[in-house]
């Protein structure tokens, strides 16, 4: 490996081999985070973060192979919304959540839920 001089000319920073990936590199001195909705990147990248851009979700989901997972989500989303969402901060009364099969709703049923 040869050596950088930087810019005053002064002592010579010497490049140090390591068998560490560039990523593995960036890991060590920085928060990596995924800017994809891609579930096989993320898990393949290990980021610690990633982020929530709703049009890299909307490409994502448009994918057969993410059919299953979003089928899933949007049927959990729907079976605990009122536990979650819909009921005041300040109540205490425990509502359970009613299951909807978002495979078996109508069109018109799954735009009202939107």
């Amino acid at each position: 490996m040869q050596a950088d001089e930087d810019h005053q000319g002064s002592s010579p920073r010497k490049l140090v081999k390591t068998d560490l990936s560039e990523l593995d590199q960036l890991k060590q001195h920085s928060l990596v985070v995924a800017d994809t909705g891609d579930f096989s990147l993320i898990e393949k990248y290990q980021p610690e973060d990633s982020t929530t851009n709703p049009t890299l979700i909307l490409q994502v989901a448009k994918r057969p192979d993410f059919k299953d997972i979003l089928e899933t989500s949007i049927t959990f989303g729907l079976a605990h919304f009122r536990l979650y969402c819909a009921l005041p901060q300040r109540s205490k009364k425990k509502v359970e959540p009613k299951p909807v099969e978002w495979a078996t709703l109508s069109t018109e049923e799954r735009l009202e839920l939107i």
